[in-house]
């Protein structure tokens, strides 16, 4: 019974074989940019707004990844919401704007997606990440 189950499961299960430990498939299709994905997860009843780790949803993974403006504006089109903070005050800008990816930013900002700089240093200051701490002060290292 367990097994006959297992095989007979949505391929919605296994679209994603190596799911990021704390995301639902839907955040790693958004993290992997997969958009045909991402719309049958939605179809599936997919949740734009649950939560993984540090309180991300599938837009703040889009958003952390490289040229995923195709990703960012599928779920924007889909309703996600742009105000949405992470544990540490991150909007999808925030994060974005952190690692200067300059065509998600263009996207969000398309979009007015809000800011929020002071998470943004709490949250390179949390994880002990000096460099992105300068970065947001805009500071010259000596």
């Amino acid at each position: 019974p367990l097994v006959s189950g297992f095989l007979t499961a949505p391929f919605s299960l296994f679209a994603q074989p190596h799911l990021h430990d704390g995301a639902t498939p839907l955040m790693n299709a958004a993290m992997e940019g997969s958009i045909e994905q991402a719309e049958q997860l939605l179809q599936e009843g997919g949740d734009l707004e649950e939560r993984g780790d540090f309180g991300w949803t599938p837009l703040h993974w889009a958003s952390n990844r490289p040229d995923n403006l195709g990703m960012i504006q599928f779920l924007i089109d889909h309703g996600a919401n742009l105000a949405t903070k992470d544990e540490c005050g991150q909007t999808a800008m925030d994060l974005s704007r952190g690692r200067e990816l300059e065509s998600n930013i263009a996207v969000l900002k398309k979009h007015d997606a809000p800011s929020n700089v002071h998470g943004s240093l709490f949250a390179a200051v949390k994880i002990g990440d000096i460099e992105a701490v300068w970065k947001q002060l805009r500071v010259e290292r000596i």
